[in-house]
């Protein structure tokens, strides 16, 4: 939590003004998926480029500034003990991709079961806004790291091309599976 608070000093987010959303349930009904955004947060950057933290800043080729727009951004939360302020996995760019590429976020009561009862109405969903941004924030014991990334087209397309497997996945699972052996002639007696 106190990276948490920390991140939102630094970075002047005033949680009745700046934050629009949290724990939002997204989806697509096109595709079809859904999923939970963590926050959508109005930042406010002094360029329209940040640098990188010097401590982040990679060895072996010049680290550029990165885009850092000011407006609504998408950000999710992630949590280690173990895992450095700059640890970003592959699927976290295909994540945000699929939240920010949703077609309507939903703010259900509980009883509507976003979606899944009777007791739904259009008036529960809204369109997905317009995001300048998607970035992960890492929150750790020492402090946190805010990165970046570019989830774009590309990045939905790459997801896109996942859900079939997943679907799959989820429909034959291997739970059942297990090690045989050849069974052993009966030994009748002599």
């Amino acid at each position: 939590m106190d990276a948490y608070m920390e991140f939102l000093t630094d970075f002047g987010v005033d949680i009745r003004r700046d934050i629009k959303a949290a724990e939002c349930t997204m989806i697509n009904r096109t595709i079809p998926y859904g999923g939970t955004s963590d926050i959508w947060a109005r930042l406010r950057f002094p360029a329209p480029t940040s640098p990188i933290m010097p401590r982040f800043k990679p060895r072996a080729v010049p680290a550029g500034p990165i885009p850092t727009p000011s407006g609504l951004w998408l950000v999710d939360l992630k949590t280690s003990l173990t895992k450095p302020a700059s640890a970003v996995y592959d699927d976290h760019l295909m994540q945000l991709a699929a939240l920010r590429h949703a077609e309507v976020a939903l703010i259900c009561p509980p009883e509507c079961r976003y979606g899944e009862s009777e007791n739904h109405d259009a008036s529960h969903e809204f369109p997905v806004p317009e995001f300048v941004g998607t970035a992960i924030l890492n929150l750790r014991t020492n402090g946190y790291g805010f990165v970046p990334l570019p989830a774009d087209r590309d990045a939905f397309d790459a997801f896109c091309g996942l859900i079939p497997l997943a679907h799959y996945e989820s429909l034959h699972r291997r739970g059942d599976a297990a090690p045989v052996q050849r069974s052993l002639p009966v030994r009748r007696g002599r």
